[in-house]
């Protein structure tokens, strides 16, 4: 998967969501990229007839256009929420040379909480997701998402599943561990013999 490239998991460690802004708040800006790369084109006759300096012309603005539309891609593709079953690890890529890494262990969320303000966030539901932390991590706020709810819901279920009674978290790892060694049709054997006692003890205790 080419999302693992993006952190170092741990062993054992199971990338469950990775989140990304969301492409409408953006629209605008690949708008004014798409005319600054094309709109040379259209006075392409004129700058040719130019000779060498109106033919420069077209291909630094036009090669500009590309290098800032790739910029602005690459930097989308690498600024990213990562969400493990252990962790929850924020990217942010300012071009090509500048990412900042916060981590913050789902144990130390202290609260999970999103916010969607404006007509048009409101409309393409698009919002802002806040974790706060707790000691010195550092606070984490995941801007303009798709359905901040789904994000919210998942790292509120996280941060409750780590937060447990150690004893049912070492169960729930057992559980896990046992499952990543078994096949698809193995699993769905397990799942349907535990089906199958869980209808045999409610028989039991209904007739009995």
């Amino acid at each position: 998967m080419k999302e693992n490239n993006l952190i170092q998991l741990r062993p054992g460690e199971q990338i469950l969501d990775v989140v990304r802004e969301d492409f409408i708040p953006t629209l605008p800006w690949w708008i004014f990229l798409f005319v600054w790369i094309a709109a040379p084109f259209f006075f392409l006759v004129p700058l040719v007839r130019q000779g060498i300096v109106g033919i420069i012309f077209l291909v630094v603005m036009a090669g500009a256009g590309i290098v800032m539309a790739f910029r602005t891609h690459f930097s989308w593709r690498k600024t990213a929420l990562v969400v493990t079953d252990e962790r929850s690890v924020d990217i942010t890529q300012h071009g090509f040379f500048d990412r900042i890494i916060t981590e913050v262990e789902h144990k130390n969320i202290q609260e999970v909480t999103f916010y969607i303000k404006g007509l048009l966030a409101t409309v393409f539901r698009f919002g802002t997701v806040y974790l706060r932390t707790a000691g010195n991590a550092a606070d984490i706020a995941v801007r303009r998402v798709h359905r901040p709810i789904d994000l919210h819901h998942l790292l509120n279920d996280l941060k409750k599943e780590a937060q447990n009674d150690p004893v049912v978290t070492g169960r729930a790892q057992k559980l896990k561990s046992l499952a990543d060694r078994l096949s698809d049709a193995e699993v769905e054997r397990l799942a349907a013999a535990v089906g199958k006692r869980e209808r045999e003890t409610a028989s039991q205790e209904f007739f009995g």
